[in-house]
């Protein structure tokens, strides 16, 4: 944009020094005519009358003066033509990253000291295969408990190894509905079935509200 500015003004100033040229070109002109019908008529057969032209421009002058503006004026409009053309309009790489999640309806509670299945809560994930190896898998719910009195736990329970996740179980003593987050999980490779388990720390009921499964990838 800076550089556009400083072509478009030396174009301005160019243009007017070749207009107050062409002006004064044209003034010369006039004078001349001017001394040419005040001068007396009088005069002898054959004289001639002595006229030094050599400080005013002739009609060549101007007609030149003429085509430098014109050229000076083309030549700008392709010199604008091309920094508008030219200009490179640089974006920022977006860098966040693609998240999908895989939703995992609940309304269940339980009393029990032992964890307990979720019904209804399995699903399958090949996060290798379906996401890529540079995914990062997590896993959030909504729970409580009763009164407020002990906590609920909840984790992603590894049903194609028998296994609990590392690092999946969350917890809350919250007696109002909260959002919890896990962290990183580190899943096994392959097509594997993943399963919801709760448990009460204290007998009170625990409440697993609903969850979903985070990728990022």
């Amino acid at each position: 944009m800076f550089a556009f500015v400083l072509v478009f003004v030396g174009f301005a100033v160019s243009v007017i020094m070749l207009f107050w040229q062409l002006q004064e070109v044209k003034q010369q002109l006039q004078a001349i005519s001017s001394r040419a019908q005040n001068k007396p008529q009088v005069m002898e057969a054959n004289e001639e009358i002595p006229l030094d032209l050599s400080a005013y421009a002739t009609l060549s002058d101007i007609t030149l003066l003429e085509e430098r503006l014109a050229k000076q004026i083309v030549e700008n409009n392709q010199t604008e033509s091309s920094l508008v053309t030219t200009q490179t309009v640089v974006q920022e790489e977006d860098n966040t990253p693609q998240v999908t999640y895989i939703q995992i309806p609940g309304e269940f509670s339980t009393t029990s000291l032992n964890w307990v299945d979720v019904s209804g809560s399995d699903v399958y994930i090949d996060k290798y295969n379906d996401y890529g190896d540079s995914a990062t898998i997590s896993w959030e719910a909504f729970i409580h408990t009763e009164h407020g009195n002990g906590e609920t736990h909840v984790r992603l329970y590894d049903v194609t190894h028998n296994i609990g996740v590392d690092r999946s179980e969350i917890s809350s003593n919250s007696s109002v509905t909260k959002l919890v987050l896990s962290q990183s999980l580190p899943l096994w490779k392959g097509n594997n079935l993943y399963r919801i388990q709760v448990k009460s720390q204290s007998g009170f009921s625990s409440y697993f509200d609903s969850g979903r499964i985070k990728v990022s990838q």
